[in-house]
């Protein structure tokens, strides 16, 4: 079973998700951070936002274009070219599900060519066989805690805390 804590400061907060010992490590860490660095406020503070790869005023990551974040990245092909999309889609978001018409926008955006059954890539995309998308009702994805490790630990992404643009129609 999951644990999922959430610690809130100001406008920003952090979200850790997975088995109680992996939460009680990250959460760890952090303290550890901020028992080192007591000085330093996060709202007050832009430095402690900076080395947690956050901006102050939304957690978003720093690349705020889709095309620059793209362009950090050299997919081999379409398929790792929809995992660096939906990468940016978590860098901004979090965890929150995603439509396949937002990943075909961004590749348009960008200006790369999709594949041809996007829907399918994404929900079959694996790394050590375990599946890095969870298909949820109403046809949205969104990362398994699989697929939210590896965007921190390969891509070395953080997870956004903007709203889904969804929740506000």
């Amino acid at each position: 079973m999951d644990t999922k804590v959430e610690l809130h400061f100001g406008n920003n907060f952090i979200s850790v998700l997975g088995s109680e010992e992996f939460v009680r490590e990250q959460i760890d860490i952090f303290y550890d951070y901020f028992d080192k660095n007591a000085n330093l406020i996060p709202e007050e503070n832009d430095t402690v936002l900076e080395d947690l790869n956050m901006t102050p005023k939304t957690g978003s990551p720093k690349t705020a274009n889709v095309r620059e974040f793209y362009s950090q990245y050299t997919p081999s092909s379409q398929s790792e070219s929809a995992l660096v999309l939906a990468g940016w889609i978590y860098s901004q978001r979090g965890i929150s599900p995603f439509e396949i018409t937002e990943l075909k926008a961004l590749f348009d955006e960008v200006g790369a060519s999709s594949p041809a059954r996007l829907d399918n890539t994404i929900k079959l995309m694996q790394r050590d066989s375990k599946k890095l998308f969870q298909s949820l009702s109403g046809g949205l994805l969104r990362p398994s805690i699989y697929g939210e490790n590896y965007f921190k630990s390969e891509m070395k992404l953080v997870p956004g805390a903007l709203p889904d643009k969804r929740e506000n129609t």
